[in-house]
């Protein structure tokens, strides 16, 4: 059975720490994560190219090392607009609650005037 890594995150979380009081806990934890995973794929990326452009290697091998390459890539890529587009979404959720909030202060006064 598969759970939302979400709630996995929020559950280790708990059992860490106590209940999470501040949401930025929880995406600190989960950039902290992307950044590990992250840094392992760029680990592999690299071997990866190292081992494709060793010398004395036949092209056929060479060409499956640089395809693990473009692959490893894509990941790094989709991980990487994944954790921006959670950011984005927490920016617009916080601007939700700010546009849906009832105490919005001004710091200055609008006058309309009637054209006559």
């Amino acid at each position: 059975m598969t759970e939302d890594p979400e709630d996995t995150i929020n559950e280790l979380l708990v059992n860490f720490a106590g209940e999470p009081r501040l949401p930025e806990l929880v995406d600190q934890v989960k950039s902290t994560n992307r950044q590990e995973v992250l840094e392992r794929l760029g680990s592999l990326l690299n071997l990866s190219f190292e081992r494709g452009n060793r010398p004395r290697t036949k092209a056929q091998v060479q060409q499956r090392w640089f395809t693990i390459c473009a692959y490893i890539a894509q990941v790094m890529a989709r991980v990487v607009r994944d954790l921006e587009y959670e950011k984005l979404r927490a920016d617009v959720e916080d601007l939700k609650k700010k546009v849906l909030s009832r105490d919005v202060h001004t710091t200055r006064r609008v006058r309309f005037s009637h054209r006559s």
